[in-house]
This record gives C-alpha cells, structure tokens and sequence, in this order.
C-alpha cells in the first residue's frame, strides 16, 4: 500500500486549525479568569458581585473589556433592536454572566 502526502493540503488543513482556534488564548484566559473567581469567592452571590470580581480579574491580567454595553442587533440588513451584554472582553468576545441558583 501506497501512502501519499500532499504537503499543499496539510498546509491548508494547518491554515484552517488555526483559523478555527483564533480566539483560544483569550478563551482560555477568561475561563480561567471565572474558575479563580469562583474558587475564591464559590457560590451564592448575585450576579453583580461576579461582574465586579470579574472586572477586577480581567484588569490583573492586563485585558480590556466593556461592561453592560449596548449592541445593535441586525436581520437581513435592518436594525431590529438593541441588546445589553454584561461585557465584551479585548472586543472580541462577548461575556454573559449567569448565576445558576
């Protein structure tokens, strides 16, 4: 049996894996920025008490964010209304803080 390698595919491939995972390391760091968060102070607080703690977290780790911003939602080219985001973290990735019960 005859193996062949095709190197533009795995270039392509390769290409495309890195695309997919554009926003990995900052993924990463806010997830582990919840886990801290949550270890240090557990359950039981209202959601405002979260956002604050995650503000202060998002700060030490040097990354910008926007809370309780105001986006406009769009369908087919037409503005159909605004939503509330508790935060946008380096204006890449939208954060919504829920607190289970």
């Amino acid at each position: 049996m005859e193996l062949e390698s095709n190197h533009e595919d795995t270039k392509s491939q390769n290409h495309e894996n890195k695309e997919k995972h554009r926003f990995e390391e900052l993924s990463r760091k806010i997830i582990g920025a919840a886990i801290e968060i949550h270890r240090v102070l557990g359950p039981g607080f209202l959601e405002n008490i979260y956002e604050e703690a995650f503000k202060l977290q998002l700060s030490k780790l040097g990354l910008h964010y926007d809370s309780q911003k105001e986006i406009k939602i769009e369908y087919l080219g037409e503005n159909i209304g605004l939503h509330r985001v508790d935060m946008i973290v380096e204006n890449e990735i939208i954060v919504e803080l829920l607190k289970r019960p």
